[in-house]
C-alpha cells in the first residue's frame, strides 16, 4: 500500500512528450501502442489502495469526439474511473462514459439484494440470468462484493 498521504495515483500518457522519449512508441489515433502501459498503471495504482484510479488525456485532435469517446471507453473498461481532460468540449463525453448506467446500477442492486436474501435465509446457490452466460448465471460472493463496490462508486457520484 502506499503512504496514507499519496490520494491519487495514475498514469499520463502524452503523444509525444516524456513517456515517449523513455519508450520511442509512435503514437496513433487507437492508442495501442499505451495500452500496456496504461494497464500497468493501473494494476499498480490498484495496487497502491487507490480505490478511484484515473487516466491521462486523449491525444487526438480536440473535435475527434469518436476518437475521445474510444480512448475513453477503453479506459474505462479497463478499470480506470475517470480521466484526466483539457478542453471542456470533453466534459459531457467523459461524464457519459465514467458515469455508470442506469441499467448497470439495477443490476448491482439486484446482485446484492439476492446476496442479502441467500445469506439471511441460508440458501443458495444463487442462480441468476440466462443459463447460457456462463458466470452471469452462479452468483458467488465475489460477484456480490464487486456489485457492493460498484454501488458505493455510484452513490458517490449520485446516481444510485
Amino acid at each position: 500500500m502506499a503512504s496514507p498521504r499519496v490520494a491519487y495515483l495514475g498514469g499520463a500518457i502524452s503523444r509525444f512528450g516524456d513517456i515517449h522519449q523513455a519508450v520511442g512508441y509512435r503514437w496513433t489515433p487507437a492508442s495501442s501502442e499505451t495500452f500496456v502501459l496504461r494497464s500497468n498503471v493501473l494494476i499498480d495504482a490498484r495496487a497502491a489502495g487507490i480505490r478511484y484510479p484515473i487516466s491521462g488525456m486523449w491525444g487526438g485532435p480536440t473535435l475527434d469526439f469518436d476518437g475521445f469517446r474510444g480512448f475513453a471507453t477503453e479506459l474505462r473498461d479497463l478499470g480506470y474511473y475517470g480521466m484526466m481532460i483539457s478542453y471542456h468540449e470533453h466534459v459531457a463525453l467523459a461524464h457519459e462514459v465514467f458515469t455508470p448506467a442506469p441499467a448497470d446500477v439495477a443490476y448491482w442492486k439486484e446482485l446484492v439484494a439476492l446476496g442479502d436474501d441467500a445469506e439471511q435465509t441460508g440458501t443458495g446457490p444463487i442462480l441468476h440470468g440466462d443459463p447460457g452466460q456462463g458466470e452471469a448465471h452462479v452468483v458467488h460472493g465475489a460477484h456480490i462484493e464487486s456489485a457492493r463496490l460498484n454501488l458505493e462508486w455510484a452513490t458517490a457520484l449520485g446516481v444510485a
